[in-house]
């Protein structure tokens, strides 16, 4: 089925999130478009017949080389997010341009107060606990 097919119909999948760090415990975040949420450096469905690696590379946004790419964890489903989120970590050394680099304080106060402007993977793994950051306040 197509990716958005099986999200709207809520079925259960497979998704992929790479967090991108640049510097100890500042999370980069970019916005696509100026209409669409903000997102981790990737995050999307994993094809069918693709390795969660290979789905992470495959939707890093533009600008975005990992030179190295570290799974973390893998995330199961829960009622509010209906697919088995691999998660993956890098260290950028230069934050492209119209990028956003946040610290957990930021980071938690966007989730509080505008979530819907960000990027579903990234509340899933906030609440997950699942970001990696140093600085990550208590829930």
């Amino acid at each position: 089925m197509p990716a958005e097919t099986v999200t709207n119909q809520r079925l259960l999948h497979r998704r992929v999130a790479l967090f991108s760090q640049s510097g100890p415990g500042r999370l980069l975040l970019h916005r696509p478009t100026p209409q669409s949420p903000w997102n981790p450096s990737a995050a999307g469905p994993v094809l069918w017949d693709e390795a969660a690696e290979d789905a992470a590379l495959r939707l890093c946004a533009p600008g975005v080389q990992p030179s190295t790419m570290h799974h973390l964890t893998v995330l199961p489903p829960t009622p509010d997010f209906q697919a088995f989120l691999w998660i993956f970590v890098s260290q950028e050394k230069i934050i492209p341009p119209s990028w956003m680099a946040v610290d957990a304080e930021e980071l938690a106060a966007l989730l509080s107060r505008y979530p819907d402007q960000l990027a579903p993977e990234i509340s899933r793994a906030w609440h997950a606990g699942a970001l990696w950051l140093s600085s990550q306040v208590p829930k």
